[in-house]
């Protein structure tokens, strides 16, 4: 499946990488910019600190916050253009045991619309031993901990100077060519499940 970028929108892609692991994980999201003038490697920068912030609160030691790579699309026909924000952000001191890497948290973009289109997702790795019980159900401090913290990071990137808001982006087009519209995205929260490889959240 292939997501469309529309005109003055971009996608973008945080690496995080396990000390010891050569292949990295990628969380991935994507902005409208505002109108006029912007400066796509400051938004880069500016994104990558928001990740590194919301890693620094809840992700795993293990793990670091390593870059954020940006395409995007100025409309008009021009090409898209690239940057790239490189810099380490440590993960949370404390979480320094993990569960397995087929183990991770879900975290799920919800809009102001009904509807599987309008629902995304992210999943994030290194979940701490302990977080979860016998069958992999969050405890209510880290639900609250990983959902203040996305409030966070939302408002943070939303506050990115060149970003409009973050949303989500769609496949396809419909007839005539134009492409859909993207989404903004109002909340951040996190499933109150583990997601595994085995096991695949159908909700």
């Amino acid at each position: 499946m292939t997501i469309n970028i529309p005109p003055t929108c971009g996608s973008f892609s945080h690496k995080l990488l396990l000390t010891g692991d050569p292949d990295p994980h990628y969380v991935t999201g994507a902005f409208v910019a505002d109108a006029g003038v912007i400066v796509l490697q400051d938004i880069a920068v500016g994104l990558h600190n928001a990740f590194k912030a919301l890693h620094a609160a809840r992700g795993g030691q293990p793990y670091t916050a390593k870059s954020t790579a940006l395409r995007f699309n100025p409309g008009g026909g021009a090409e898209f253009i690239e940057a790239e924000a490189v810099s380490d952000g440590a993960g949370l001191s404390t979480e320094t045991s993990l569960l397995p890497q087929n183990s991770a948290f879900m975290v799920r973009k919800n809009t102001g619309f009904g509807g599987r289109r309008n629902k995304g997702r992210f999943f994030y790795p290194g979940v701490a031993e302990g977080a979860a019980d016998n069958i992999g159900q969050l405890s209510s401090g880290v639900v609250t901990g990983w959902n203040t913290a996305l409030a966070t990071y939302l408002s943070s990137c939303n506050a990115v100077a060149g970003v409009d808001t973050l949303v989500l982006l769609h496949s396809g087009a419909p007839i005539g060519g134009t492409f859909y519209a993207a989404t903004p995205i109002t909340s951040m929260t996190i499933d109150g499940v583990i997601s595994t490889q085995r096991r695949r959240l159908r909700k």
